[in-house]
């Protein structure tokens, strides 16, 4: 889901412009912030969350390096909140 999102957003043609890919990937991370609090996700929820997300990019045809760098940065941010 939210992966399908972000390639819709970011093609990866624009992927190498890093100016406009941290600005995509931190309105995901809004995005899933937000539903992580609405869902009222723990440990295992956000795990599997993250994990989606990775395994969704890597499914659209991104870099799995780079997936795998989004999804460490996303846990990192998910699991800094309540």
């Amino acid at each position: 889901m939210a992966a399908k999102q972000f390639a819709k957003r970011l093609p990866r043609e624009r992927v190498g412009n890093q100016k406009v890919l941290a600005s995509e990937f931190e309105i995901t991370q809004g995005h899933l912030l937000g539903y992580k609090r609405q869902a009222k996700l723990g440990v295992l929820g956000t795990s599997s969350l993250v994990n989606g997300f990775r395994w969704g990019l890597i499914e659209a045809g991104y870099d799995e390096a780079l997936a795998r760098e989004l999804s460490r940065e996303l846990a990192l941010k998910l699991s800094g909140t309540k």
